[in-house]
């Protein structure tokens, strides 16, 4: 009874006497299967090859590659500032004034009435117009990719048999990193006359999440037996 743990080693083993007494081979301790945590991608299982004159007893095999780390780096902020509004016209008008005449009689004198006045616009102006809305922030950069299962194979020549069961995993794509910051958004219009100000536009939203990593590829695993002419693999 025993373990190995072989730690993305690949190897090939040339023995006399494969024997198992429920022991396993396993590519990485099990916690190690969470990732490095350094920001990079999962490690590969390994190729191990055993070729054995007699194996025999019971084996667990677990081929596993280890997951990817998730995404940390966060990518560039968006420094650009989205265009600014449009200011205010302020209204333009003027005062124009005339003096009606009215006559009393035909012969008698003309006396004029009080001078009226009137506001005419001459611009209608126009108000200010908000500022435009910040660039949205870049994508996530893509999560760290799971590791490669690895691969065994064991090939006996012998009459005795060996119990082989195996557990063959890819390591799972690390979480896509989070998206950048959005650019600032445009200054608002300038007030103008009896115009206010507008408000300066919405910062830019935030860049979507990346995608997560690409999971490993699971490897075939086999155990051949040239003389019973058995052959187990993984599936």
């Amino acid at each position: 009874t025993g373990s190995l743990i072989t730690n993305t080693e690949s190897f090939t083993l040339n023995i006399e006497n494969f024997y198992s007494q429920d022991s396993f081979i396993q590519t990485f301790a099990g916690t190690d299967l969470n990732g490095a945590g350094k920001n990079r991608s999962g490690d590969s299982g390994g190729t191990i090859n055993f070729f054995a004159k007699v194996a025999t007893g019971k084996l667990r095999v677990n081929m596993f590659g280890q997951n990817g780390d998730d995404q940390m780096s966060i990518p560039a902020s968006i420094n650009s500032v989205a265009a600014s509004g449009m200011n205010a016209i302020a209204i333009v008008t003027d005062r124009e004034c005339y003096e009606p005449f009215l006559a009393t009689t035909k012969n008698s004198l003309i006396r004029p009435y009080v001078t009226i006045c009137r506001t005419v616009i001459i611009n209608p102006g126009s108000p200010a117009t908000s500022g435009q809305t910040g660039v949205k922030g870049n994508r996530g950069l893509l999560g760290n990719d799971g590791g490669n299962s690895g691969s065994f194979n064991l090939i006996s020549n012998t009459e005795e048999d060996l119990d082989v069961s195996f557990d063959i995993r890819a390591g799972l794509g690390g979480a896509g990193g989070m998206g950048g910051a959005g650019g600032r958004g445009g200054a608002g219009g300038a007030a103008a006359g009896s115009f206010p100000a507008a408000a300066n536009g919405a910062n830019g939203s935030q860049g979507d999440r990346g995608s997560s990593g690409s999971m490993g590829t699971v490897s075939k695993s086999c155990f051949q037996n040239v003389s019973t002419k058995k052959i187990v693999c993984s599936k």
